[in-house]
């Protein structure tokens, strides 16, 4: 059974939820939801961008969602790697640009 802070912001509402799948990943989500009734509670930059590439209606949440980090980790060994410290500039730059897009949730 899934059980989290959505789950206890829902019961505080006196609500619950049903959890029909849980993905790895959220890559292969749209496509999920392109094929079955259903809602998942995603970041609002990956709502965002979703809604907007495979139209698909977004809500927010009708409670204070938990924040939480993301973080890029690798071994110390690969501090000075140029490859690995050009690929990490690349993620960031990806990660402000899709913050910077993002309508508000």
């Amino acid at each position: 059974m899934f059980r989290g802070p959505v789950d206890d912001a829902l019961a505080a509402l006196g609500r619950r939820r049903r959890v029909a799948a849980a993905l790895a990943h959220f890559s292969p989500l749209p496509f999920a939801l392109r094929r079955t009734a259903a809602l998942a509670n995603v970041p609002s930059v990956a709502a965002a961008y979703y809604a907007k590439a495979f139209r698909l209606a977004r809500s927010p949440l009708p409670f204070e969602a938990p924040r939480f980090s993301v973080a890029l980790l690798w071994h110390a060994r690969h501090d000075a790697d140029p490859a690995l410290d050009w690929f990490r500039g690349r993620i960031r730059a990806l990660v402000r640009t899709l913050r910077a897009k993002a309508p508000p949730p």
